[in-house]
Formats: structure tokens, C-alpha cells, sequence
């Protein structure tokens, strides 16, 4: 399971089944979560990770989590030592690159009602497992603003 993890440990997390948000705490001390990460992704603060910083936010468990970690210096050991590892890594990156972009745009281009029938089409299983306040605040919207659009009433 992941709790939120420390700021001085720089951890890469494979999910293999489980939920967890990341997310931070604006200048009102309010959670915005940022980004879902589910079996098949990644969970980490990726920017904190491959420079070697402290990471801007947190990351907790939603569902219980399995996975497997690895450090940054012993996945910098292992792309150093086999081209494969150092494939993975670049796909990692394309990966992460291109999530990061979609997820921008989705936020950009999309009005609140878009996003909520686009999450609920393509994560309709997010909305049974994931806290409202947290999908609420994953949509950029408020609470209030995701009920009234549950409720079409928007």
C-alpha cells in the first residue's frame, strides 16, 4: 500500500492493481489531485524523481495498492547496465510525456460537463472506488459542480 510517500526518498512505483492519487495542498491548504494512477501505471512525482529534487506532492493509497519500487540510482544502475532497461526507461518517459500532455489538454479544451462525461465513459469504475471530493478536484471542478452534474442539472 502506498501512503504518502517522503520527500527525500525518490521512488518509482509499477502498479500492478490498486488506485492512488496524487495530489498537493494549494496556498488554502485545499488537496488538488493531480493525477490517478491504477494497475498498469506509474505513481510517482516523476519530475522530483528524474532530477533528483523534493517532490512537490503526495501520493496516497485509494484502494489497497501492490506494486514494485525501485530507487533512482538503482534504475539509473540498471539502464547503465542493460540497453533494455534503458529502453524501458525512454518508454517510460514517452509514457509519461504523453499522459502529461493528455491530461493538459483534457483540462484545456474541455468544458466541466465535457470532462465529467469523458471521465465517466472512460473510468466509469473511478466514480464506484474513488472519493467524489477527489474525482471532484481531479475534474478541476467542486464538489457542488460534480453533483449538479451527476444530477444532469448542470
Amino acid at each position: 500500500m502506498i501512503s504518502p510517500i517522503n520527500s527525500e526518498v525518490k521512488t518509482l512505483y509499477f502498479i500492478l492493481s490498486g488506485t492512488a492519487r496524487h495530489y498537493f495542498r494549494n496556498a488554502d491548504n485545499e488537496e488538488i489531485t493531480i493525477w490517478i494512477s491504477e494497475a498498469g501505471g506509474l505513481s510517482t512525482d516523476y519530475g522530483a524523481f528524474t532530477r533528483g529534487v523534493p517532490t512537490q506532492y503526495e501520493i496516497q493509497a485509494i484502494t489497497d495498492v501492490a506494486g514494485v519500487a525501485i530507487d533512482s540510482d538503482n534504475l539509473n544502475e540498471l539502464y547503465d547496465r542493460y540497453k533494455n532497461f534503458e529502453r524501458l526507461g525512454r518508454l517510460i518517459n514517452q509514457q509519461y510525456l504523453n499522459d502529461f500532455i493528455d491530461r493538459n489538454n483534457f483540462l484545456i479544451n474541455n468544458s466541466a460537463k465535457e470532462r465529467y462525461r469523458i471521465l465517466l465513459d472512460q473510468k466509469p469504475h473511478w466514480f464506484n472506488t474513488i472519493p467524489l471530493k477527489h474525482l471532484a478536484s481531479y475534474l478541476a471542478v467542486t464538489v457542488e459542480t460534480l453533483s449538479r452534474l451527476r444530477s444532469n442539472t448542470y
